[in-house]
């Protein structure tokens, strides 16, 4: 069961575009757990903390989340998860 503070971020971005976004790129349940951390605007310290890993542990999640998406920053996969959950109709 995750930890309180993932099941509130959890709840920042709306599950259906967003979750639909992270796996049309074949994110991993966790991986996709960083990405909404990151977008809370949490660090690779706080993340593990809370995920209850080693912070060398998120930066490789980091790491295949940057590839996975083909993006360059942390700041980009955070517009990726502003954008991904907006709705694509409008």
């Amino acid at each position: 069961m995750p930890s309180r503070s993932v099941r509130r971020s959890r709840k920042s971005l709306p599950k259906s575009t967003f979750r639909a976004a992270a796996q049309s790129h074949s994110l991993t349940p966790r991986e996709i757990q960083v990405v909404e951390l990151i977008a809370a605007g949490k660090r690779n310290s706080e993340i593990g903390k809370i995920l209850e890993c080693s912070p060398r542990t998120v930066q490789k999640h980091v790491q295949h989340i940057l590839r996975k998406l083909n993006l360059e920053t942390r700041v980009n996969i955070c517009i990726w998860a502003y954008e991904s959950q907006r709705d694509p109709q409008k």
